[in-house]
């Protein structure tokens, strides 16, 4: 199902390791690409505005979908996608 019929959601980068087993790597590139982009728009505009546009569950929707793609990329060893979904991610995240 294309993003532009049905956005992709927190379940979409969990059909990642099946796609790329598939041979579908491209298709798999797509979700994480399109999810973490999706995500980050919502993170930095609800970081930019104070409007009460953005509530909280749709930021944390946007959290888990950058955590799924992460989690996808780390199963297909993407390294690349899985380090700049935790680079988004990281300033989200508690301090130790």
């Amino acid at each position: 199902m294309p993003n532009a019929a049905l956005p992709y959601d927190f379940y979409s980068p969990q059909l990642v390791p099946a796609l790329v087993a598939g041979g579908e790597r491209a298709r798999a590139n797509e979700i994480m690409d399109t999810t973490a982009r999706q995500a980050q728009e919502v993170l930095t505009y609800a970081a930019t505005h104070s409007d009460g546009s953005i509530t909280e569950d749709t930021q944390a929707t946007s959290y888990l979908n950058l955590q799924s793609v992460y989690q996808a990329a780390v199963q297909v060893g993407d390294t690349a996608r899985a380090a700049r979904a935790l680079a988004v991610l990281r300033p989200y995240l508690p301090t130790r």
